[in-house]
């Protein structure tokens, strides 16, 4: 397990690699099939169901699912970094309470 500063720069590459792909990428293929709202929830469905694996389906289902999509939305509406900063500090905030 990490400390500290380890764990927060884990966190901020993890954010990074994952905004990257599904904010940018994946949005990007989606969006030459349907349109926007529709990318969103099947980028999140993708997100909490496909990339989350290894947690419980619910759990993954009620949780990252609707955090997904406030990343689409802020990602969307802002700009990509500042989905990876929230990313970011909603994972530091889970792991310094959890």
């Amino acid at each position: 397990m990490f400390c500290g500063y380890e764990a927060t720069f884990e966190y901020l590459v993890v954010a990074f690699g994952e905004e990257f792909l599904f904010r940018h990428i994946i949005l990007l293929i989606l969006l030459s099939v349907f349109r926007r709202w529709w990318c969103y929830i099947i980028g999140s469905l993708m997100f909490a169901l496909i990339l989350h694996l290894n947690g419980d389906f619910i759990i993954n289902l009620l949780t990252k699912f609707p955090v997904s999509l406030l990343l689409y939305y802020v990602s969307g509406k802002y700009k990509l970094q500042d989905a990876i900063g929230l990313h970011w500090l909603y994972n530091v905030l889970v792991y310094k309470f959890s």
